[in-house]
Parts: structure tokens; C-alpha cells; sequence
């Protein structure tokens, strides 16, 4: 499923594309929005259609601690389209956290990850963190 990526997706009704803002999230960068990509995650996910598409739309940052985005979903094809920004909260805000997992997606086929948008996990201040260690592996 293509969509223009104009930020004003806000069609939901049977179109299969379910837009961040139309699930409370307000995409400042300062506000979190981890819950409403959750909500908007779980319509996503449990839509019985051919193909269902998480959007995010462009002109905005989305704060985002972090979250898993598990299956398995109910449609054959799951786009997520990333036109906007999605950004890490600060290193020391993740007090009580799993420090090495930001966005995880658990039991997904059909998965598809696409737009201009950017990800940004702020990775450099991490990486002090990690250096000399010869076991360290992602997963």
C-alpha cells in the first residue's frame, strides 16, 4: 500500500492506514508519545485486510521511550511509513530500562519499513558505554 506522505493522513475508515496523530500523538519532541503509537500499533496489527500501514507523518518529532511492536498481525502486510521523525528520549531517562532495547519488532512477517523520514536512537551517547567489550552482540 503507497501513500503521498502528506502529513494530513487522517483517513481511517476501511483505508488500512492508520495515522499516529488520529491516537493522541502530538509529535513535538518533548511530548511522549510511545502510547499513542502503541494504540495506533494495535489497530495496525489486528486489522483483517491484505495489507494495514502504520503512518507517521512528516513535519513532526515523535519522543518515543521504548516500546515493542509485536505480532502476529492479522493482515499479510504490515507497512509502517516513516515520514516524520521518531527520536530517543535522553540517555538518562531510561532509568529502569533495558538499556538495549529501544523499538523492538517481535513476530512480524510481511514487515515493511519505509519513508524519508529519520530514526534517530541518539547512538553516540551510547557507544562510550559499550567500548572494549569483545562479547557485545545485538539481539
Amino acid at each position: 500500500m503507497a501513500y503521498s506522505g502528506s502529513s494530513s493522513c487522517t483517513k481511517e475508515s476501511g483505508s488500512g492506514v492508520f495515522s499516529v496523530l488520529n491516537y493522541g500523538a502530538v509529535g513535538d519532541g518533548i511530548t511522549d508519545d510511545s502510547g499513542a503509537f502503541l494504540a495506533a500499533w494495535t489497530s495496525t496489527c489486528g486489522a483483517v485486510l491484505y495489507a494495514s500501514t502504520l503512518f507517521i507523518p512528516e513535519g513532526k518529532t515523535f519522543l518515543l521511550n521504548p516500546l515493542k511492536f509485536e505480532g502476529p498481525c492479522k493482515s499479510l502486510s504490515i507497512n509502517i511509513q516513516v515520514y516524520g521523525n521518531i527520536v530517543a528520549p535522553d540517555k538518562a531517562a531510561w532509568t529502569g530500562q533495558n538499556l538495549q532495547d529501544w523499538l523492538v519488532f517481535l513476530n512480524l512477517d510481511g514487515l515493511i519499513v519505509d519513508g524519508s523520514g529519520l530514526i534517530d536512537g541518539h547512538g553516540s551517547s551510547w557507544w562510550d558505554q559499550y567500548k572494549g567489550l569483545d562479547d557485545f552482540s545485538v539481539g
